[in-house]
């Protein structure tokens, strides 16, 4: 059987809404706007006015989380999060693509700029390999760091499926997207498909 595999990002691509936005809006409740938002106010302008990257303002807002919460509540909370949002956000159509690609014998990879603690969860939900942002942890704790300094997106996503896949070993290769984001990784596929589960 000849070697095939298939990329998909995740937030947007396979769901309806962004996992890291609203496991923000779990965890803060009626205090989202002010956490999310307000305090990070400068930077949020910062960043629309391209002075400052996004990567920036989502290492602000993560300190502040793994500050705020303990991290084994911040585990046990990405649990029951992640099944409550896989069921209500993940796209039938996504879904199926993913088990019709299966059956046919690709390997299927996440890569996605959200995080670790939320798409580990999904390795167990249809097993997928995954690549995306990893946070530090030191003597069990959260630091609020990234392990690599670099947000898994645009060309950061190309060079962390290099560094774990040879694709020049796969005769079929797929990659599926929703943003310029994913463009990069489109280049490395025989077959790109942009927003082909839109709603």
């Amino acid at each position: 059987m000849s070697k095939s595999i298939a990329f998909f990002d995740f937030d947007g691509t396979l769901t309806s809404k962004d996992s890291l936005t609203e496991f923000y809006k779990y965890l803060y409740k009626r205090n989202f706007f002010y956490a999310y938002y307000l305090r990070n106010l400068a930077l949020v302008v910062l960043v629309q006015f391209k002075i400052v990257s996004y990567f920036t303002l989502k290492k602000r807002r993560l300190k502040y989380l793994v500050k705020k919460f303990p991290t084994q509540f911040l585990k046990d909370e990405s649990r029951d999060f992640f099944r409550i949002f896989i069921e209500n956000e993940l796209k039938i159509k996504a879904k199926t693509r993913i088990l019709e690609l299966k059956k046919r014998g690709f390997k299927i990879v996440i890569v996605s700029a959200s995080l670790d603690l939320l798409l580990s969860n999904f390795d167990k939900e249809l097993s997928a390999e995954i690549i995306t942002n990893e946070l530090e942890e030191v003597n069990g704790n959260f630091t609020g760091n990234f392990i690599r300094n670099k947000d898994c997106n645009f060309e950061e996503k190309v060079h962390r499926i290099k560094s774990k896949y040879d694709i020049e070993d796969y005769e079929e290769v797929h990659a599926y997207g929703d943003s310029k984001g994913d463009f990069a990784m489109f280049e490395l596929a025989h077959k790109s498909f942009l927003n082909y589960f839109k709603e």
